[in-house]
């Protein structure tokens, strides 16, 4: 934190370049090895980590980005830097920068989110880069639903199957229920966990709005167990 208020005093704007280079050499300074290895076993060992719990990583972030002012070469080069690296906190700090700079999201933003879905994939990042990033860029940009949607629900790719699932999440009365019911169709006899799962997630969420129209789609439609229970998990039927 030294570090990072040293150099926000005396550099009013950083490249993107100088961003990269105080991310890392903030977290780390801030590396726990204790706490790593439970994070790092948390997520079944799939990926390597710092230590720096979740709480600590936003006023670690924060003082760095104050001075930032990206356009989108910068931003795009950012985040795919962050998101090269080995340690899973610079793919958070990926996902936080990506969500404060919506302003400068452009249309080609949905190439760069579908490879960051792609690339180390895992419930954590997948579904943050759903609900925070594309659920919000395809209201800002609809134009592009329409061709990348489709492609996402013919690929082997199961994250991008996902995306198309849960991409809903927080638009509530904005949720094309249309659209809702043919992905769920689609993939209703899904074997994949992560599947059945976003399954229910995306129906739960849509009841805090729709309970009705959550309850009559669930009467006629052939779910898989799991994706129902998790469904109706909050609704008296």
């Amino acid at each position: 934190m030294i570090l990072s208020s040293f150099l926000i005093y005396f550099v009013s704007s950083m490249t993107e370049q100088q961003v990269f280079s105080n991310i890392l050499l903030t977290y780390e300074a801030a590396a726990n090895p204790k706490k790593a290895e439970a994070m790092s076993a948390y997520m079944r060992n799939q990926f390597v980590f710092l230590g720096i719990a979740a709480p600590d990583r936003l006023p670690l972030l924060q003082p760095l980005l104050k001075a930032f002012k990206p356009d989108y070469k910068g931003l795009d080069w950012l985040l795919r830097q962050l998101w090269e690296q080995e340690a899973r906190e610079y793919h958070y700090a990926a996902l936080t920068i990506a969500q404060k700079s919506k302003r400068i999201w452009q249309d080609q933003t949905i190439e760069l989110f579908e490879e960051l879905l792609t690339r180390h994939s895992w419930w954590d990042t997948v579904d943050v880069l759903c609900s925070q990033c594309i659920g919000p860029y395809l209201l800002n940009f609809p134009q592009v639903k329409a061709s990348v949607l489709p492609k996402w629900e013919r690929s082997d790719n199961m994250w991008l199957n996902r995306a198309c699932i849960i991409h809903q999440l927080h638009y509530k009365t904005q949720t094309d229920t249309d659209y809702l019911a043919h992905v769920i169709q689609l993939y209703a006899d899904s074997k994949q966990f992560f599947i059945q799962k976003a399954i229910g997630w995306a129906l739960r969420q849509y009841a805090r709005t729709n309970p009705n129209w959550v309850l009559e789609f669930v009467q006629n439609t052939a779910l898989m167990p799991l994706s129902k229970r998790e469904a109706l998990k909050h609704l008296k039927h």
